[in-house]
């Protein structure tokens, strides 16, 4: 089951209660390791993550953090210099139904943007730190841009991004607190690049 064919303000919901993090200590940014594949033929999704990362998969999508803090914690209030990424897979269609749009296959720039103002209309407060690119990812179409938004005194740095595949279509974010943005950005862009979408098992 898809979870954007839920009312897409649970979507939203989601993925805002995911991203609201603070940092009440400081910690040693988490070394990351060897990559290693990920594949959930259900979700219709694979990329590759740090191993010693944690991950949690649902109907709605998959979470990789730097720590199962981040995973586990309900307010994530203690996040300190971790990371994490959220992908949101999905088609096309209901994306465009969700949010009034006629957004195509090579659409994935304009996409972004779209995805942006969808969590704002739900109240998330962004500054633009870096406006959408396109990726390079062969055979999909992909972009990326950088966010800076307020969360509890401190401020979280976003990598916001779409990854389409024909049909189908992924919504990333992966955020960190701004002092250990630096060391997560490689990684975090590292997870985005391996992503591929395709049609979930079952569906064809």
């Amino acid at each position: 089951m898809f979870f954007w064919k839920q009312p897409a303000r649970l979507l939203v919901l989601i993925v805002i209660f995911t991203l609201l993090a603070a940092c009440r200590k400081q910690e040693v940014i988490p070394e990351v390791s060897q990559f290693v594949p990920f594949q959930d033929d259900a979700l219709g999704l694979s990329l590759e993550y740090p191993e010693t990362w944690a991950t949690h998969t649902s109907i709605s999508g998959l979470t990789v953090a730097s720590s199962d803090t981040v995973i586990n914690n309900e307010s994530l209030a203690d996040i300190g210099n971790n990371g994490f990424v959220v992908i949101i897979p999905g088609e096309l269609d209901v994306f465009n139904f969700q949010t009034a749009q006629e957004l195509g296959s090579d659409d994935a720039v304009r996409a972004v943007a779209v995805y942006k103002a969808l969590l704002e209309q739900e109240g998330q407060e962004y500054v633009t730190v870096e406006p959408p690119r396109e990726l390079a990812m062969e055979g999909q179409s992909a972009a990326m841009m950088v966010l800076r938004s307020p969360v509890e005194g401190k401020h979280l740095i976003t990598l916001m991004a779409v990854v389409i595949n024909d049909d189908y279509m992924a919504l990333v974010s992966a955020a960190s607190l701004e002092d250990a943005a630096g060391a997560m950005r490689p990684v975090f862009e590292q997870i985005i690049n391996s992503i591929h979408v395709t049609a979930p098992a079952g569906i064809g």
